[in-house]
């Protein structure tokens, strides 16, 4: 699907090879934080969301589905988050540790992570196994593997990335249509992500592998 090609492009570099060197910089001509200014590039590459949807047409859907008898329609979430985890001096985590129910996520939805880069200990995503072990399991996959876990209930977090070298990923979220409720909202909670609908055909238990969290 080549999506680290089409994220290369994205963020104005000549080659995926080169992403492990990008460097976030605040947006001076918006003056928007990089989170959000990349949202936007995500959401507006129509090369990115074809090879995105592709992976969720023909991988990550019929994979979720599988455990689901019957279900054909898959929500997906649209755009997917796109992360940049630089290593700077001194180095720095990413974000804070947190489950996604804290945010308004469901128990139906599933979490699947896609490094675009190579990844280590420091530079990588940890989670527990189970909600409240503190087990923590650093998500050791390559480019080309995409790790599942359940990040609305299983908390995770970063360390301090001292590789030298940035991490780039994405990480997004899917369910079956029965697992989630979609008018519900978390109160006080006033954004959330776009999921998307996708009909899919029936699929056979198993069908599609990935590499699994347990």
């Amino acid at each position: 699907f080549d999506l680290a090609g089409a994220v290369a492009s994205l963020l104005g570099l000549p080659s995926a090879a080169l992403l492990e060197t990008y460097v976030v910089e605040e947006d001076s001509m918006s003056g928007r934080s990089f989170p959000k200014s990349v949202h936007d590039r995500v959401r507006n590459s129509a090369e990115f969301v074809e090879r995105y949807e592709a992976l969720i047409r023909e991988v990550v859907g019929p994979h979720l589905l599988s455990f689901f008898p019957g279900d054909t329609l898959l929500l997906y979430q649209f755009p997917p988050t796109l992360r940049v985890h630089c290593s700077v001096d001194p180095p720095k985590v990413l974000g804070r540790m947190h489950s996604d129910n804290q945010y308004g996520h469901q128990a139906g939805e599933i979490n699947f992570w896609l490094p675009l880069t190579n990844v280590e200990e420091t530079s990588t995503l940890w989670a527990e196994s189970a909600p409240g072990l503190e087990d923590w399991r650093p998500f050791l996959v390559v480019p080309g593997e995409i790790k599942r876990f359940h990040g609305c209930t299983c908390r995770h977090l970063t360390r301090a990335n001292g590789t030298g070298r940035s991490r780039v990923s994405l990480d997004f979220r899917c369910a079956a249509r029965s697992a989630v409720d979609a008018e519900w909202q978390l109160p006080g909670m006033a954004h959330r992500h776009e999921m998307r609908e996708m009909q899919l055909g029936p699929v056979e238990p198993d069908e599609v592998a990935l590499e699994r969290s347990e």
